[in-house]
């Protein structure tokens, strides 16, 4: 799949294991611009498992992570990738639970010199 440009694959009761087990995944898809990943319950852990694989997805435009359980350890874990993506236009990590967590990804943020849209609400 090197030349896939969108892949949504949320509402799919992904969970942790299988936020794991698609890491492999991503890195096979150079190309990818945009990433639909929610609604999928990973939690931290999940998110935690995505982080490594999600910075190199560096031609990424819109990510979203919404609905997903990610708490202040998801997101802190998430923040290092997150530099990685300077080209993303669109992020969301709306309905998430994290409090604590938004001062690891606001440098992450300061980063996207390109992020038109970003949605943290709830």
């Amino acid at each position: 799949m090197t030349q896939l440009q969108k892949l949504d694959i949320g509402s799919n009761n992904i969970q942790t294991l299988g936020a794991a087990t698609l890491v492999s995944t991503f890195g096979r898809m150079p190309q990818l611009k945009e990433l639909y990943f929610s609604n999928n319950t990973i939690g931290d852990e999940g998110a935690a498992a995505l982080a490594p694989a999600l910075g190199k997805l560096t031609q990424l435009k819109v990510l979203d992570l919404s609905y997903n359980g990610i708490g202040d350890e998801g997101v802190s874990a998430l923040a290092p990738a997150l530099r990685m993506m300077t080209k993303l236009k669109e992020l969301s990590l709306s309905h998430n639970s994290f409090r604590e967590g938004a001062e690891a990804l606001a440098p992450a943020i300061a980063m996207m010199t390109e992020l038109q849209q970003l949605d943290l609400c709830d």
